[in-house]
């Protein structure tokens, strides 16, 4: 038994991926920890209010940032496995991003017209900013490394953004900061690591060139990632931009904080499954089956590891009020609750990246659309009868969907048709 599954293993952690899974795992250990402690003093720090306040702008931002990026992050990816050069993909990209931010900005504007009308304008606008423009700049840098196998350089990325961030936290409790200091210095934290991502990128791979029919043919599929991405954000992060208008500030806080451990926990499993998306692309040249085996293979590890996350995020629940202070004394029930999401995504997401890997985008966006629709419906029904409570339900009712559509209907049964 000991050495069916020691194979089994093995070709699935080859040594390029352990490596890369290695590089991946200390460099978000560091930021997880660096990350923990500046979210617990920012929490503190400015109150269950204004980081509800805060927290529902970043949510808007991000769930409307893949309309800017336009699944550059997958396409950089592909286009490097097809022997594409990096600084092509890459500057392909970037031009894709830099012309839709403006449209990106005003669109979120207008949605928070409706939809925060608590949250000041320029607090929407500067994180709208920091989170269109610059975080997706490190995302697509990020993609260029992955599709090099070049993961150190990503973790590097990950230690130094964690560092920053942590030091303009402290700067914030130290100087007695409030809602407006602490989206400034955010601003200029994204800001500072994007410029130097992409220097660092340029002077690794060259400097970034785009072609003008090149990226425009990536629009059709960029849409089917936009898509897919922008549901997928919506019904992660829908019902955080929600409870301030269907419940409170109070709410959104307590929801957040607890979603911000789970965020925390769920960073080792993202470290594998970013170090094997690259393979799946590769095994996906063969057809679904071929990534839907490696699929299989991975399966294992990332839902025994959503397995002992998310018993653990039980355990230390408990400590979430006196670690928090005041106001968050219902962060540890809504931590309980939300650590069921830890298995369920470890169980489906090989195969959602099988899909995407051997050319399946559009039937992957289609699940990830009804998740959002049911995501949406579900929040408007249980959110203003039970607050962030509804917001849970919501969340494993919407996951539990994708895990019954890509993780039982296409994991035991391949597609009949591929696009």
């Amino acid at each position: 038994m000991k050495s069916v599954l020691r194979r089994r293993l093995g070709r699935v952690l080859e040594s390029r991926v352990l490596r890369d899974s290695s590089w991946m795992l200390a460099a978000l250990a560091a930021k997880s920890v660096l990350q923990l402690v500046a979210f617990v003093l920012l929490a503190r720090q400015l109150g269950p209010q204004a980081f509800g306040t805060f927290s529902s702008a970043l949510a808007l931002a991000a769930l409307l940032s893949p309309l800017v990026e336009l699944g550059g992050y997958s396409l950089i990816v592909r286009d490097v496995s097809r022997q594409v050069p990096p600084a092509r993909a890459l500057g392909n990209s970037l031009i894709v991003l830099l012309t839709n931010v403006p449209l990106g900005l005003l669109i979120v504007l207008g949605v928070a017209f409706v939809a925060l009308p608590g949250v000041p304008w320029t607090t929407l606008l500067l994180v709208a900013l920091a989170e269109l423009l610059f975080t997706r700049v490190i995302v697509l840098v990020n993609a260029v490394f992955v599709a090099q196998s070049a993961l150190w350089c990503n973790a590097v990325i990950e230690v130094v953004g964690g560092v920053v961030r942590l030091a303009l936290v402290v700067y914030l409790a130290r100087t007695g900061g409030d809602l407006g200091a602490w989206v400034g210095l955010y601003l200029l934290q994204t800001a500072l690591l994007s410029v130097g991502a992409l220097v660092w990128a340029a002077r690794l791979t060259g400097r970034p060139v785009g072609r003008w029919r090149e990226w425009r043919d990536r629009l059709g599929p960029g849409v089917h990632f936009a898509v897919g991405g922008m549901a997928q954000n919506a019904y992660t992060d829908l019902d955080k931009a929600m409870l301030p208008r269907l419940a409170d500030l109070g709410a959104a806080g307590i929801y957040n904080s607890a979603f911000r451990f789970v965020m925390v926990a769920f960073l080792p499993l993202s470290a594998l499954l970013g170090a094997l998306y690259p393979r799946f692309f590769e095994a996906g040249r063969e057809g679904y089956p071929a990534a839907r085996r490696l699929a299989l293979r991975t399966m294992p590890l990332t839902a025994g590891y959503g397995l002992l996350a998310g018993a653990a995020l039980l355990l230390g629940a408990a400590w979430l009020p006196a670690l928090l202070g005041p106001g968050f004394a219902e962060t540890a029930p809504a931590l309980r609750w939300l650590a069921a999401l830890l298995l369920i995504q470890g169980l489906y997401a090989p195969f959602a990246d099988a899909l995407t890997g051997s050319g399946l985008q559009r039937l992957r966006t289609t699940g990830q659309v009804g998740a959002l629709l049911l995501n949406a419906l579900l929040n408007f029904w249980l959110i203003p009868r039970y607050g962030w409570l509804g917001a849970v339900w919501s969340s494993l009712i919407s996951q539990s969907f994708l895990l019954l559509v890509w993780g039982l209907y296409y994991g035991l049964r391949p597609p009949v048709a591929t696009t």
